[in-house]
């Protein structure tokens, strides 16, 4: 079961550094693809649950979110959820089907929609291309690492079981195997951005973000954990054999891009970037 997590991982992988090969375009272009792939698969994971919702609006979401921010910025992205909430309500009065179908296709302009809009505002940073992108690099290895630690922690010395309601398996041993991981690979990538990408992230905001993910990441995981148990599936889908779908892959991902902007946004107050 590892052998194959790691075969299908690596090559999920690959395809990501492909398109990440191509900076801001790629990742937009990634956004744009595995953003309406996270829509299906959340109103999916609803329909096997036996929970009606549509994913129009949702789509319209993901496929005008990059247009509405390099026209608009942030401006861009609240007016474009705005306004895709608004037409999905009138959607459904005129149908005349105002039942749980309309709260939970209302659900997903905040889980995945909201949370994936903040890439935008993090990866074009004042301008700043390069900053944008280590920052947007550094979240996801961050959130990666926090994955690995906690099943390998959890794995050789988990015992003490952390919410056992949602996710039975994990523990609070891997979680704070996890939290430990975050920050070591964000003291690494202090030193290895500079190098690699020649972009330099300030230590205090580097470790910080480590923190965060370490936190939020698991959260994330959670939060994914619950849905699915609430739609009674393992997986959203089984597009990456042996680890599921989109979802269960970026979930904690998502999870921390708000908060990881709102971090942002406090240092550059604090003058701290």
């Amino acid at each position: 079961m590892l052998a194959k997590r790691i075969f299908y991982g690596a090559i999920f992988a690959a395809i990501v550094i492909i398109f990440l090969m191509f900076k801001t375009t790629g990742f937009m272009a990634l956004i744009f693809v595995l953003g309406n792939m996270c829509i299906y698969e959340v109103n999916n994971a609803f329909k096997q649950g036996g929970i009606k919702s549509s994913p129009v609006f949702g789509h319209v979401f993901m496929m005008l979110l990059i247009p509405a921010y390099l026209l608009f910025n942030n401006t861009g992205i609240f007016l474009l959820l705005g306004i895709c909430v608004y037409l999905n309500f009138c959607y459904f009065i005129i149908r005349k089907k105002v039942d749980e179908e309309m709260l939970y296709s209302n659900l997903q302009f905040i889980y995945p929609c909201l949370m994936v809009s903040f890439v935008c505002p993090i990866l074009i940073t004042e301008n700043n291309l390069d900053f944008g992108f280590s920052l947007l690099i550094s979240i996801i290895l961050c959130c990666i690492a926090t994955d690995i630690f906690a099943y390998f922690a959890g794995s050789y010395f988990g015992k003490h079981k952390l919410s056992p309601t949602v996710s039975p398996k994990k523990t609070i041993e891997g979680s704070v195997g996890g939290f430990f991981g975050s920050v070591v690979m964000s003291v690494a990538l202090y030193f290895l951005l500079p190098v690699v990408l020649s972009a330099k992230i300030p230590f205090g905001f580097i470790i910080s973000l480590g923190v965060v993910c370490g936190i939020f990441a698991q959260f994330g995981d959670l939060t994914a954990s619950m849905i699915k148990r609430i739609c009674g599936i393992k997986d959203y889908s089984n597009l990456i054999p042996g680890h599921g779908g989109i979802m269960d892959r970026l979930d904690s991902i998502f999870f921390c891009l708000p908060i990881c902007y709102i971090l942002m946004t406090v240092f550059k107050m604090l003058g701290g970037i």
